[in-house]
């Protein structure tokens, strides 16, 4: 059953009129923001696989007069939306997409009506996260150290721990991620919907999608290579980040 909002929200422009010197109050009319019903903060949407296709439903209030709805869907380090769409007619949308989504964790999403040609405020803005599919750990590149480290670079970077393609990485608000080089021990493992990096002691450290700080610092590509005992991945890009085991393990998920 669809909510009709009878609520008007009502702001008063005083325009004085310079014949006579009168004060002419001129009455603009906003219509109320709809209210979103789903999906749900928090609530995990389907993905697909390379040849197949998914659906994302979204649904909202109706707002009683509303010719058109804008709805506005991202991903925060996205630099433009999924969907900016402002001539919708009803109050729901199907966002149908082929191939698999890499980018899981804080979707966004907000819609705004219009009424006589007058835009409501947005809406409140609710997330959504979207589930991983055919993935297991070994599809997913761990360099690790090959031996435990006495001396570090000294430095310090935050940012969010993503999965970008095969690799994990942590963003920045610049550039590309740094590609990250885990302590000696360390591991990965999928639980659910849940990417998790567990120390040399079995305990959860970080999960995809987790606020980090990491402790340690970049290095070229060639040191990786003798850090880890190995050659990198031809695609694997950098920057590269080196991870301190010291400045993790003193607190790695941001509070």
């Amino acid at each position: 059953m669809r909510i009709f909002l009878c609520l008007l929200a009502v702001l008063l422009l005083s325009l004085t009129a310079c014949a006579g010197g009168e004060t002419v109050t001129e009455t603009v009319v906003y219509p109320p923001a709809p209210q979103l019903i789903s999906p749900e903060p928090g609530a995990v949407l389907d993905n697909a696989d390379r040849t197949s296709s998914a659906v994302w439903n979204f649904d909202w209030s109706d707002v009683e007069g509303a010719t058109q709805y804008h709805l506005y869907i991202k991903y925060p380090s996205a630099i433009n939306p999924a969907v900016d769409l402002d001539y919708i007619t009803k109050s729901s949308f199907q966002f149908a997409f082929v191939g698999t989504i890499n980018s899981h964790y804080g979707w966004t999403w907000k819609v705004r009506a219009k009424v006589g040609g007058v835009w409501s405020e947005w809406s409140e803005t609710w997330t959504f996260d979207v589930e991983f599919v055919d993935i297991d750990e070994s599809d997913i590149y761990f360099p690790v150290q090959k031996e435990v480290q006495t001396i570090y670079p000294d430095g310090l970077v935050k940012g969010t721990l993503v999965l970008d393609g095969d690799y994990l990485r942590i963003t920045r608000p610049v550039g590309n991620g740094d590609l990250l080089v885990w302590p000696y021990g360390y591991s990965l493992r999928i639980e659910g919907n849940e990417i998790q990096i567990v120390d040399n002691d079995g305990q959860i450290v970080a999960c995809v999608g987790d606020s980090i700080k990491l402790g340690g610092g970049q290095i070229p590509a060639q040191m990786v290579e003798e850090f880890i005992g190995k050659s990198l991945p031809y695609d694997c890009e950098g920057p590269y980040w080196i991870v301190s085991s010291e400045r993790l393990n003193d607190s790695l998920v941001e509070d």
